[in-house]
């Protein structure tokens, strides 16, 4: 059976979130986006994407701000695509940071309604995911990635009666083409993309490989509508098909 979500999008500015309305939308979820400049994001979207939008202007660091904009908007699930990726052992990211607020907003929302947790879909990298065979993760072997590790470990560490999540690990992502075509889709689009639950799918080639950003938001907007538990507590490895 499908479920139509009305879903809170954190980052619905950045490069993934823009690409989450067409997606979301064109599997008939509502989409209230938790946006920090309001006047940036109607910039950046065409009338017609925005106005089926409920749009709440805060900070995705805020628990108290993001648990109001769920109760009040009566949202079903969450996307956190807000933060900042460093790519150097020496950075701060602020995905941590975020992704943890993001998830006691929606753990404070279940207790409010009497245990039903949301649906959320955290971002991280595929340097989350398992090495092969081994006990270690692929970021203890590349200078970056680390704060998912941290992300992991929060969301492992919450009740899991109160919140059902999981962590999307593309590989490097890119745009499906220079300038982005945001605009209403006629119909869901198919992802095509290799998935696999704590590993990297087809592993031999991972570190060379890519994932379209529109590709990673058909995913979870498919995932929504699916209704499905296939993914709860799991990291989620997702790339490109080699043709």
């Amino acid at each position: 059976m499908s479920s139509k979500l009305r879903v809170l999008l954190l980052g619905a500015t950045g490069n993934l979130g823009l690409r989450l309305i067409p997606a979301l939308l064109s599997h008939n979820h509502s989409i209230v986006a938790y946006v920090r400049n309001t006047p940036k994001l109607e910039s950046l979207l065409r009338p017609d994407l925005l106005s089926p939008l409920t749009i709440v202007q805060g900070d995705a660091t805020d628990t108290a701000g993001m648990h109001r904009a769920i109760i009040e908007n009566d949202c079903d699930a969450l996307v956190c695509a807000a933060g900042t990726v460093v790519l150097n052992p020496w950075g701060i990211s602020t995905l941590p940071r975020i992704s943890e607020a993001a998830a006691d907003a929606a753990i404070l929302a279940a207790r409010d309604r009497g245990g039903k947790a949301l649906r959320c879909w955290f971002l991280a990298g595929m340097s989350l995911l398992d090495y092969p065979a081994s006990t270690y993760f692929l970021a203890d072997f590349v200078p970056f990635g680390r704060e998912h590790i941290q992300t992991m470990k929060m969301l492992q560490s919450k009740p899991v009666d109160l919140i059902k999540w999981s962590i999307l690990c593309p590989s490097a992502m890119r745009a499906a083409a220079p300038t982005p075509d945001l605009k209403i889709l006629e119909r869901p689009r198919k992802h095509g993309l290799l998935t696999k639950a704590d590993i990297a799918p087809e592993w031999r080639d991972h570190l060379l490989s890519v994932t379209d950003l529109e590709a990673c938001a058909d995913f979870v907007a498919a995932d929504f509508e699916s209704g499905s538990m296939q993914w709860n507590l799991r990291r989620v490895g997702v790339k490109e098909k080699v043709v």
